[in-house]
C-alpha cells in the first residue's frame, strides 16, 4: 500500500502546483489586460483632447459686450484680452472680471460663456456732473474723474455743472451723499455749486431745471428724492427751497432779488 500512497501523493502535489501556476498565469493575464486597457483608454483620451482642443467647437468665436454708453466696446474687448480663437476653457470668469475692471468706468461685470460665444455685460458708474478747470473732466459716483477728449464735448449737455468742492474731503462727501439720490431725480438738476453761509461754508446749492434753487448740506440732499412732491405743493413764487435735516423738512421763500 505504501507504493500506492506515495505516487497518490505526488499527483496530488503535482496537481497542485499546476494549478497554483494557472492561477498565477491568470492573475498575470489580468493585470497586463487591465493595464492595456488603462493604456489605451489614456491614448485614446489624449488623442480626442488633442484634436477636441485644436477644433473649433472649443475655441472663442465671438465676444459680445452690453451694457456700456461711455466706453466703447472696442476699450473692454482690449481690457478682456480675449481673442477669438482662445480656448474657452482655459477663460477664467474672475480673472476677465478683473482686468476689465480696471476701467474707471465699470461698476460691475457679468461674464457668461455660452457655446462659442463669450458675452460681457457691464454696468458703468453714474455721471454726477462735470468740472471746468483748464480741462472739462466728468465726476463719476465713484469718485473718480474722467478728462474729456474733443470729441466728447457734447457728453456734457445732459450733466449737471460743478462749481467748487475743490477741497478733496468735500467732494467726497458730496459723492457720498449724491449716492442716496435717485436716477430719476438726476436729470432734473442743471448745476450743483459749494455754497457757504457765515457758519458754514460747505453747503449745496443745486439749480433745478425748472429754475428752482435748493440749499441743503450734505445730510439732507437725499430729501431731493421728493423733489415733485415739493414742487407741488409749494408756491409757484417761492423759487428758494431749503432742506432742513434735522427735522427732515423743507421750506421755501421768493429767492433774493426777486
Amino acid at each position: 500500500m505504501e507504493p500506492y500512497e506515495n505516487t497518490a501523493s505526488i499527483k496530488a502535489v503535482t496537481q497542485a502546483i499546476k494549478e497554483k501556476k494557472l492561477r498565477q498565469r491568470q492573475r498575470l493575464i489580468k493585470i497586463y489586460t487591465r493595464r492595456l486597457f488603462f493604456l489605451v483608454l489614456i491614448v485614446v483620451t489624449g488623442i480626442s483632447a488633442y484634436w477636441l482642443d485644436k477644433s473649433d467647437l472649443f475655441r472663442v468665436k465671438s465676444i459680445s459686450v452690453s451694457g456700456n454708453i461711455h466706453i466703447s466696446d472696442e476699450e473692454i474687448i482690449a481690457l478682456s484680452e480675449i481673442v477669438p480663437g482662445d480656448r474657452m476653457w482655459l477663460l477664467t470668469k474672475g480673472s476677465v472680471i478683473k482686468k476689465v475692471s480696471d476701467s474707471p468706468w465699470i461698476k460691475d461685470i457679468r461674464i457668461t460663456k455660452l457655446q462659442n460665444i463669450v458675452s460681457i455685460e457691464v454696468t458703468e458708474h453714474r455721471i454726477l456732473g462735470y468740472k471746468v478747470t483748464d480741462k472739462i473732466a466728468l465726476l463719476l459716483q465713484s469718485g473718480d474723474f474722467i478728462v474729456l477728449k474733443e470729441s466728447q464735448l457734447d457728453w456734457i449737455a445732459t450733466h449737471a455743472l460743478i462749481s467748487g468742492f475743490d477741497d478733496e474731503q468735500l467732494l467726497k462727501k458730496l459723492v457720498d451723499s449724491f449716492s442716496l439720490v435717485d436716477d430719476s431725480i438726476m436729470m432734473f438738476i442743471s448745476e450743483i455749486h459749494q455754497s457757504s453761509i457765515s457758519y458754514d461754508d460747505s453747503l449745496i446749492r443745486l439749480i433745478m431745471s425748472d429754475g428752482n434753487q435748493i440749499y441743503t448740506d450734505f445730510e439732507g440732499l437725499d430729501l431731493i428724492n421728493e423733489y415733485k412732491l415739493i414742487v407741488n405743493q409749494i408756491n409757484p413764487a417761492n423759487k428758494c427751497i431749503y432742506f432742513d435735516a434735522l427735522h427732515r423738512a423743507y421750506s421755501s421763500r421768493p429767492c433774493e432779488g426777486e
